[in-house]
């Protein structure tokens, strides 16, 4: 309801009725949009009923007449809007469509169960198979990172596409992060649970994954009925690379930053990253992993609700999935040109002399004593720019030189001067008295 009210107290209709008019007053309009037209709403079965009304809500905010498919099904939520939605909105900008609407000509298409990154001009979509990946560095605070990453992955019966399919952690603290990821998924359910529901065929896919896994060896798992905790041994498993969906939390060790790089790289363009350590070893993880978004030592709980963010240049709001802007196209309109600039001036002079032939060709003359010189170059100069200064930081290989480099001299100064002093001894020793 957050979404409907943001839309609702963005809505201001004299500045809409002033912004249409500014043309006629003979001021320029360049930030007027339009709506899409006609918008046709593909809803995920992820919490449904806000994954249905934001993009809905805000579709109409942006003037654009909305379509949303709810075939019939036995989910409460499709029952409830179906009663509630045709009573509420004009019947002439909105409708409900029964069916999977396969001709797609004239409309633009919202959908959030897609599986690939195929947004075009005429259509917005979620790939909700793309992964979400979560790594655990070795300086990471192991508590807050394991309770953090247990409540992402298994709120919402773990069906949210933010939910990390797959967690690297350092094998340094490996063990202490599984034993607290262990803790800390017991008291996520309470006592009284006594099995999972499987509500759809995703649950099916990973466990049977899962299974197949466990027969090969390539993982071990421990938990109870309700829940797993998979350690992955072998990354050629099928589960470093798919989407997880359920109550499974899937672990694999890495031995250092870049290592952890390349177990991420295992999936092309993941829908989001998660960090666990300093700043200065979440900036470079975030640079070198390709996600389209990137959160150091937190998963934000509304993340988590809604669809997978449409794949668009245009960036979403803060706390939601979807903006008008997604909804509409800018359209600006000019009446009040600005005064053109000297070499814009003599552009449109030698266009406006194109019936005279010398008054042309002298225009021509001056725009090329604009660009070039009399000794034939550049009139203009572009400025050198001021030069990068060299890095003051040691990076993270230059730190891992340094510091094997310290421990190697200091075993040798060690090494020399107590071979010193048990040489001396030994003169002393063998010296007549």
């Amino acid at each position: 309801m957050n979404a409907v009210e943001q839309q609702y107290d963005g809505l201001d209709f004299e500045a809409s009725i002033k912004q249409e008019y500014l043309i006629v007053t003979g001021a320029n309009n360049q930030g007027r949009r339009i709506g899409k037209g006609v918008v046709v709403i593909r809803p995920t079965t992820h919490t449904r009923f806000y994954s249905i009304i934001v993009p809905l809500v805000t579709a109409i905010a942006a003037g654009s007449c909305t379509a949303l498919e709810l075939a019939d099904t036995m989910l409460n939520v499709d029952s409830v809007l179906k009663d509630i939605l045709p009573k509420s909105l004009d019947p002439d900008t909105f409708c409900i469509i029964n069916a999977t609407l396969y001709s797609q000509e004239h409309v633009f298409l919202v959908d959030q169960t897609a599986q690939s990154n195929v947004s075009s001009v005429d259509r917005l979509c979620s790939n909700y198979s793309a992964r979400a990946i979560a790594i655990v560095d070795r300086d990471a605070d192991i508590e807050f990172a394991a309770k953090t990453i247990v409540k992402a992955r298994f709120s919402f019966q773990g069906t949210s596409p933010y939910s990390p399919d797959l967690i690297v952690v350092n094998e340094y603290i490996k063990d202490e992060f599984t034993e607290a990821c262990s803790r800390y998924a017991g008291k996520f359910f309470p006592s009284m649970s006594k099995s999972i529901t499987v509500r759809n065929n995703n649950f099916l896919e990973t466990k049977k994954a899962l299974k197949a896994a466990e027969e090969k060896g390539e993982v071990t798992t421990s938990g109870t009925t309700l829940f797993k905790i998979v350690d992955i041994h072998d990354r050629s498993c099928p589960m470093t690379k798919m989407k997880i969906s359920g109550y499974c939390l899937s672990i694999i060790s890495s031995s250092s930053l870049v290592d952890s790089v390349s177990i991420s790289k295992l999936s092309p363009d993941l829908l989001a990253l998660y960090t666990f350590s300093d700043p200065v070893t979440a900036k470079f993880l975030s640079q070198h992993v390709n996600a389209h978004t990137s959160f150091a030592n937190s998963i934000p709980s509304h993340i988590l609700v809604g669809p997978a963010a449409p794949i668009t240049p245009v960036p979403a709001p803060p706390h939601h999935k979807y903006s008008t802007n997604m909804f509409s196209s800018p359209r600006p309109q000019y009446i009040a040109l600005p005064a053109p600039s000297s070499d814009l001036a003599l552009i449109d002079d030698m266009l406006a002399r194109f019936y005279e032939p010398a008054g042309q060709s002298w225009a021509l003359v001056k725009l090329r004593g604009k660009v070039v010189g009399k000794d034939g170059k550049a009139a203009k100069l572009l400025k050198p720019k001021k030069v990068q200064p060299e890095g003051s930081q040691l990076g993270f290989f230059e730190q891992g030189i340094l510091l094997g480099a310290g421990l190697v001299l200091t075993v040798i100064i060690s090494t020399a001067i107590g071979g010193i002093w048990v040489v001396k001894r030994s003169i002393k020793e063998q010296r007549p008295l």
